[in-house]
């Protein structure tokens, strides 16, 4: 439960970094470290 608490965290993050970087990009690179 609480990783997947931290987990949730970390994705807020990189949506916010999404919406100043290239989308795409940094999507493909999230689901990479999946």
């Amino acid at each position: 439960m609480c990783f997947y608490f931290i987990q949730v965290l970390i994705k807020n993050v990189f949506i916010d970094q999404l919406r100043k970087k290239e989308r795409y990009e940094t999507l493909v690179f999230f689901y990479l470290q999946l």
